[in-house]
């Protein structure tokens, strides 16, 4: 009995230890978990360790943030981008999602993104690239996919992306580029594709990227690249090729203007050169501190750029304009002529038809009364013929 009692007591206890644990323990989490939180300045909304689903993200967006130039998730808890982003924010130009939850690039997310024009997704886990992903955001100049785990990019993925200027594909697991990925930005200044697994590159992939200065392919698989890879390319000012088996013993170290950094050629110069073609906002190395008035100031010269460049079209409409007005006025003016000397002619044929029968008819009379002096009888009258009887 009394081991009975023993063994009880000891059951007890040990109960009671492990429900004191479980209560330090959720206490610890409680404490230890950080809570879903928004951070919002009259620019920009930081959202931080939130399960980001849509009606989440609406519940945390105001009316009042409604004119933010900036978004960036935080550790957040999020599969996709929120249906509402741009419904709810017109008028974002920034869009950061650092967390490494995001796994889909749904299709259709930037249909409203008319205004949007940096794009930075790093460090998370998409897989693909699907056609038509970026369609309805046609002002993007910036778009950062590094760091995810892409393998497969549809041939129109980046459709409607004539504006962009730089994209990042570094260390991701894309093989190979087909000859339509990038053909559609044609502005595309800098291509960051290094870390992949690509083992061959064709020139025919950038014949229509006329405009790109840099590219960075450096650790990667490349054991070739075909002939005349640079001659499609005017401006190509650097070309980091390291750290591949073609490095050595190409035409490239030979072709002036162009910049090779491999395993043998490094220094200070190339470091910088490098730099200034592929510098970046976004701190690689701890993307969450990444500033964002950083992205904005950057926004802000881009959006100069591009209201130039609206200005100077519509000043080329507008003269296009003027002279179809002139055209149209000069075409107008010859129509009135033209109206003129008809309306002219007709009043001639007018006035002489009128001339005429009024010459006629004073004839008639005046023939008429002589006959009537000399006592003749009009017997009958023939519009074309007249017969006269005379008594005598």
């Amino acid at each position: 009995m009394a081991v009975r009692k023993k063994k009880a007591k000891n059951t007890m206890s040990r109960l009671l230890i492990l429900a004191f644990a479980s209560l330090c323990s959720a206490i610890s989490v409680e404490i230890t978990t950080p809570r879903p939180s928004i951070e919002c300045s009259t620019q920009n909304c930081i959202i931080s360790f939130a399960n980001m689903d849509d009606q989440s993200f609406e519940g945390m967006i105001t009316e009042e943030q409604s004119g933010i130039l900036a978004l960036k998730f935080s550790s957040c808890q999020i599969d996709r981008i929120p249906n509402s982003t741009f419904d709810k924010l017109p008028s974002l130009l920034c869009l950061m999602v650092t967390s490494p939850g995001l796994s889909i690039i749904e299709h259709g997310s930037f249909l409203e993104a008319s205004n949007l024009q940096f794009l930075y997704l790093p460090g998370n886990r998409i897989k693909k690239i699907l056609g038509k992903t970026f369609a309805g955001a046609s002002n993007l100049n910036d778009i950062n996919l590094s760091d995810n785990e892409i393998e497969v990019i549809s041939d129109d993925a980046f459709d409607g992306l004539e504006h962009l200027e730089s994209l990042n594909l570094s260390r991701n697991q894309i093989a190979f580029f087909t000859q339509a990925t990038f053909s559609p930005m044609t502005d595309l200044v800098n291509l960051d594709i290094s870390g992949n697994t690509i083992e061959f590159l064709d020139a025919r992939l950038f014949i229509n990227n006329q405009n790109l200065n840099g590219i960075n392919m450096a650790d990667n698989q490349i054991m070739s690249i075909t002939n005349g890879f640079l001659d499609i390319l005017p401006h190509i000012k650097v070309l980091n090729i390291m750290n591949n088996p073609c490095t050595n013993d190409t035409e490239l170290e030979s072709v002036p203007l162009i910049k090779i950094a491999d395993s043998k050629d490094q220094n200070i110069e190339d470091e910088d050169a490098l730099d200034k073609c592929y510098q970046n906002f976004l701190d690689m190395a701890d993307p969450e501190s990444t500033d964002l008035n950083d992205l904005l100031s950057k926004a802000e010269i881009v959006r100069e750029d591009i209201e130039t460049d609206i200005i100077a079209d519509l000043t080329e409409q507008l003269r296009e304009r003027d002279v179809t007005i002139k055209e149209l006025e000069r075409q107008d003016d010859l129509l009135k002529i033209v109206i003129l000397l008809f309306i002219s002619v007709l009043l001639f044929f007018g006035v002489l038809k009128i001339i005429v029968h009024v010459v006629n008819s004073t004839y008639q009379r005046d023939v008429h009364s002589r006959l009537i002096e000399k006592d003749v009888e009009v017997v009958k009258v023939d519009p074309k013929q007249i017969i006269y009887t005379i008594e005598v």
